[in-house]
């Protein structure tokens, strides 16, 4: 086995920039939502059922060489802990609300394998044994994404064929108050620069005597901190702003390209962003595809008796995040199918939202990427 200090978070930066550069490409200037810790959730669950080549490929895809750290993706690596809640007992509505939840949904068709059940049950997958293509089916898991997102996510569409055996859903939700949060009475209209237009939207302000700023050629960055954090859980928002000269991929191609990561100072920032809401459906198969990883690659042996296998078919994510002066709340479903002191002058560096930006949300003990974004409108 491994210990978390083997884990290098920089890796799932590099995954979560690989799959935003991705989307971006086909984006056309419009907003971009995935959650890279559950794609890669996903990924280390098919490593159980696939053959050696593909299982080599999602090692590539991933950036991990050692498999058994796969199971560091595992959810209660950036669940709250108990030691988290125990470190927080003033107020537990201070702490930020981080809840996951998953399923499979196996159609009468089929037989599962005591391997299959084990694995689902090893990754704390609720097992469904249903007849996939009837209508009340599909409204089961229309039901059980919105009440696991918090109604963040009402109404995924659900694409179910008679080929469609196995789907399986994952809702992760995400709600945390800022460690310093805006004062609501210093939020006014300022105006946003999309690609195509100008908008006038609410824009934030907030003075951060202590924050934690980058700054290089390219762009500048600020790990926003959520109230409440422990020695083994902490949760921030990263923002990376282009300069006014480059663009969201310039930032991309750099952070990718940046093996040991940004180190953050504590720098005084005065920091203008705006308000915003991104509703996003992603296609996370053509991604993966696109990374390398080819659905006919991907067999998944669950009969018992049967030299027969199921294939990927699609992986959808759909999203919603909310930024407000208090701080942030989002939900996301990953939905897969398989067919067969005194005052004092001081320096603040100018950080103004006002443009086509980056964001993440990070369990920061982990590194995980729990929810990662592109804001090209507002």
């Amino acid at each position: 086995m491994f210990n978390k200090k083997q884990i290098n978070s920089n890796l799932f930066e590099a995954f979560s920039m690989k799959v935003l550069a991705a989307l971006s490409e086909n984006a056309a200037d419009k907003n971009v939502l995935v959650s890279p810790a559950r794609i890669m959730s996903l990924m280390a669950l098919l490593l159980s059922f696939t053959n050696e080549q593909t299982r080599t490929r999602i090692a590539k895809i991933i950036g991990i060489a050692n498999e058994d750290m796969f199971h560091y993706l595992k959810k209660d690596q950036f669940l709250p802990s108990d030691n988290y809640y125990s470190w927080a007992n003033s107020d537990i509505r201070e702490l930020p609300t981080v809840e996951n939840t998953s399923s499979a949904w196996i159609d009468t068709s089929i037989a599962t394998s005591s391997r299959f059940d084990s694995v689902l049950k090893d990754w704390e997958f609720e097992k469904n044994v249903v007849s996939l293509t009837s209508e009340a089916t599909k409204q089961q898991i229309k039901d059980y994404v919105k009440v696991h997102t918090k109604g963040m996510i009402r109404d995924i569409k659900i694409d179910i064929s008679e080929l469609t055996k196995v789907v399986l859903v994952d809702c992760l939700y995400f709600k945390g108050k800022w460690s310093y949060t805006f004062d609501t009475s210093d939020t006014e209209p300022d105006v946003f620069h999309s690609a195509y237009s100008d908008n006038n939207v609410p824009f934030m302000k907030n003075k951060l005597m202590f924050g934690n700023y980058y700054s290089c050629r390219t762009f500048q960055a600020i790990d926003l901190e959520y109230r409440c954090h422990c020695e083994d859980r902490s949760y921030s928002m990263r923002i990376y702003l282009p300069h006014k000269d480059k663009s969201c991929n310039d930032v991309l191609r750099v952070m990718h390209n940046h093996k040991n990561g940004i180190e953050f100072k504590n720098t005084p920032v005065l920091l203008k962003m705006p308000k915003f809401v991104v509703k996003e459906k992603e296609n996370i198969s053509q991604v993966l595809t696109g990374l390398g990883l080819d659905t006919a690659q991907m067999p998944l042996f669950i009969y018992p008796d049967k030299n027969e296998s199921l294939l990927l078919d699609d992986v959808i994510q759909k999203g919603a995040v909310k930024v407000t002066e208090k701080g942030t709340e989002a939900g996301i479903s990953t939905y897969t199918s398989m067919k067969l002191g005194r005052p004092r002058k001081i320096t603040y560096k100018e950080m103004n939202v006002n443009r086509p930006f980056i964001f993440e949300i990070i369990e920061k003990n982990s590194g995980l990427r729990l929810f990662a974004g592109i804001v090209n409108e507002v």
